[in-house]
């Protein structure tokens, strides 16, 4: 049996080739069956160009939001600042100094305003055996 062979190609990709027996040809039923490719294909091509835009939306969303953190400023108490700049001023501070210069009951207290400074990405651990040393992180403008 002959068969005669169609490519179709849409864009860069293609579809493989599509086989067609040699009786079909020129009958109704090859002229309904090309319109049926025909149709397929446009719906195809529909279909990427929606889901193009949707990824396209989604990336720009993506984008958005990183720009958001990376301009967003990190808000601080004023209390939050004082420690800043003692911390600026010293080079190093632990939890101890902060109590004692801030006027802390106990260092728990020092010791969590430290950690969100830190968590926030103001500030850098260092750790000397058991003690725990806060400094400016490189690069924080306040």
């Amino acid at each position: 049996m002959c068969h005669d062979r169609i490519m179709i190609m849409s864009g860069n990709s293609h579809i493989p080739e599509v086989q067609i027996p040699a009786e079909i040809n020129e009958t109704e039923d090859y002229k309904k069956l090309t319109k049926i490719l025909a149709g397929t294909l446009y719906n195809l091509t529909k279909e990427r160009e929606k889901t193009n835009e949707l990824l396209t939306n989604i990336l720009e969303r993506i984008n958005n939001i990183e720009a958001r953190f990376k301009t967003e400023e990190k808000l601080v108490s004023k209390v939050d600042e004082e420690i800043l700049d003692f911390i600026k001023k010293m080079g190093k501070v632990c939890a101890a100094d902060v109590q004692e210069k801030f006027k802390y009951r106990g260092k728990n207290a020092a010791s969590s305003r430290l950690n969100r400074l830190y968590s926030l990405g103001i500030l850098e651990k260092r750790q000397a055996g058991r003690v725990v040393y806060y400094l400016m992180k490189d690069g924080y403008q306040q």
